[in-house]
């Protein structure tokens, strides 16, 4: 991708209502100190976001962007901030608006230098929770913290954090942004949901091994390169990646290429693929209506049984079993 054709937005992460302010002054769309709407000059840009006490803020966006943005956070001094963000994408041509693709759980330091991409000609939902480490810290006694995640968010080098988003997390986005225009619950309910999503994270962290840690095993350009091939893997989920084409086309070896992106993702490029499409083949049973069938032909498996063989492996369960506990 030619960074000349990304529009460049700088932030400080932690401050997201001095974001907002400064997108409508410059860009458009209307802030009215807790909701973001209507059109800017790269796009239409909605979201809520809410304070609590403890300096904790939760917010919803959709971005609908006619160029690709790339958010630039401004390296700050000062407390640990924790930020989760949990992205959905889907096609904006010809498919429902509606949440698609899952992009992950992302856990990062608010007060370090990092950049987010967001693409073009996609609907993007993301849930963000920010909340100083000190506030997980007081929720348990000092000898209870001996905990992956506390010990993760300790670590000074290791500041970036991808996992894996579980069907239990997604179900509890999903809920909190059925309440965004509700102005009487949307407060209370997000509140609520974050923590749940914390402790579930928690959870997560402590039981699966999904967890990626970054730290100074990969170049930022090259971690900027694979955050864009990631892009393009759940862009398409029916077609199977082609390691060579990949490769040409980011001017990287093919040895680099699958060291780099396991790097980031813990995953090899083909298995990272298969579990985010055995995922959507999981989201598609519990959100759709569309038959087993079709959904093995539009995420590219040879055959229903083939998708069920691959189901059952990753998730213990068959299609058929899901779809019965509806």
């Amino acid at each position: 991708m030619d960074e000349s054709d990304r529009l460049r937005i700088e932030t400080i992460e932690h401050a997201p209502k001095r974001f907002y302010e400064g997108l409508s002054e410059k860009y458009g769309g209307k802030w009215d100190g807790t909701r973001f709407s209507g059109k800017t000059n790269f796009g239409e840009v909605n979201a809520v976001l809410l304070e609590y006490p403890n300096q904790m803020l939760v917010s919803l966006a959709d971005y609908t962007l006619q160029q690709v943005v790339e958010v630039v956070n401004q390296p700050q001094e000062g407390e640990r901030m924790v930020s989760i963000r949990i992205g959905f994408h889907g096609s904006m041509i010809g498919q429902s608006q509606k949440m698609g693709y899952s992009e992950g759980i992302l856990v990062y330091d608010a007060n370090r230098p990092f950049k987010v991409l967001f693409p073009a000609n996609k609907l993007i939902r993301w849930m963000s929770i920010q909340f100083p480490l000190s506030v997980i810290e007081s929720w348990m006694p000092k000898e209870n913290q001996d905990v992956k995640f506390l010990n993760s968010l300790h670590e000074e080098d290791n500041w970036f954090f991808y996992y894996r988003l579980t069907p239990e997390i997604e179900a509890l986005v999903r809920d909190a942004s059925m309440y965004l225009n509700n102005s009487k619950l949307v407060r209370p309910l997000l509140y609520a949901r974050a923590f749940e999503i914390i402790a579930r994270i928690m959870l997560l962290v402590e039981e699966d091994s999904s967890k990626v840690v970054i730290s100074k095993k990969i170049h930022p350009d090259d971690f900027d390169l694979m955050y864009q091939i990631k892009e393009q893997l759940l862009s398409d989920l029916s077609q199977l990646p082609n390691i060579d084409v990949l490769s040409t086309q980011f001017n990287m070896s093919s040895s680099k290429l699958q060291r780099s992106f396991k790097a980031v993702f813990e995953l090899p490029i083909i298995k990272f693929y298969n579990r985010h499409r055995l995922e959507e083949a999981n989201r598609l049973l519990k959100y759709s209506n569309k038959s087993i069938i079709e959904i093995s032909d539009e995420l590219g498996f040879h055959s229903a049984s083939h998708l069920s063989r691959k189901f059952k492996g990753q998730f213990g369960y068959s299609p058929n079993s899901l779809r019965n506990d509806l």
